[in-house]
Parts: C-alpha cells; structure tokens; sequence
C-alpha cells in the first residue's frame, strides 16, 4: 500500500552502505534533508520509500550540475558584424545616428 513519507524518515545502516558504495560522491545528510521535504510538500504517496531514496540518490549528482542556461540557444549560424536597427538600415544611415552637417 502506497503510504506519504514517514515523519520520522531515517537513513538506516543498510542505506548508508548502499550510498558508500553506490553514490560515494553524494551528500546523503542533504541530500535526504532535500528528499524528506521535497516528498512532504508535494504530498505524494508511494510503495517503497527506501527504494525511492536511493533513487534520488542516484540522481542527485544530475541535480547538482550546473546548468548552462543559455545552451539551448546556440547560433547555428555566425554573427555578422554589422548590426542593423531595422531591416536594411544600417546606424551609420539612421537619422538618429547621423552626424550633423
């Protein structure tokens, strides 16, 4: 039966080892702090609590990489030097760039 997170939620013996041995590189102390809070704000039932942390836990590092925000945005194409301001006009010819005579 499908059952929210225990209040008393704790890593056991048999957790840590698996972590040591599995995710050596994650911080299972916060990491669990995040899960425990994550799983009672969302409210969301499940079967087996203990193979849902290590779920997380196997996820963790992919949660703690920097994300490169801007990688789905880039050019395909070069960009030209010259900028224009509207179609076909160019800031040199732009009366508000104009020199005065």
């Amino acid at each position: 039966m499908k059952t929210l997170i225990p209040t008393d939620f704790v890593i056991t013996e048999e957790m840590r080892a698996w972590a040591k041995k599995k995710v050596p590189q994650v911080d299972i102390e916060a990491q669990t702090e995040v899960f425990c809070d994550y799983w009672r704000a969302h409210g969301k039932k499940m079967m087996d609590w203990a193979a849902t942390w290590r779920n997380w836990m196997r996820r963790a590092p992919e949660f703690s990489r920097p994300v490169n925000r801007f990688s789905q945005f880039e050019r395909t194409r070069p960009v030209t030097p010259t900028r224009t301001i509207a179609p076909g006009v160019q800031p040199r010819e732009h009366p508000l760039f104009r020199k005065p005579s």
